[in-house]
């Protein structure tokens, strides 16, 4: 091999591990950004999961404060809640969803 034919070769060697490397890099940064976007979809999924548990939550309080309210200050208890829609399901009155809602305590 002449010369002029190595340093080709070597040149040609040269920038193709150069290439190579490149492309690596390449590759692991797209991995990156596809980790850090499902980390972030994972994050936010977790964020509207957690507001709604709060939400539920802050409505059976709610509900628990109104029913120890009505309990304390009308003597209307739980099981005379229950005892009223069942009656009115007897009747044939069926109550809307959110009166259903508060027999539930």
């Amino acid at each position: 091999m002449e010369e002029s034919e190595r340093i080709e070769y070597l040149f040609m060697k040269e920038e193709n591990r150069i290439y190579e490397e490149e492309q690596r890099k390449r590759r692991e940064e797209e991995v990156t950004l596809q980790v850090a976007e499902k980390a972030r979809l994972q994050a936010e999924q977790l964020a509207r999961e957690m507001a709604l548990l709060q939400q539920q939550l802050d409505v059976k309080r709610c509900l628990l404060l109104e029913a120890a309210g009505l309990e304390k200050t009308q003597c209307i208890s739980r099981p005379w809640i229950y005892s009223y829609f069942t009656l009115l399901q007897l009747l044939g009155d069926n109550p809307t969803t959110a009166e259903t809602t508060t027999s539930g305590l």
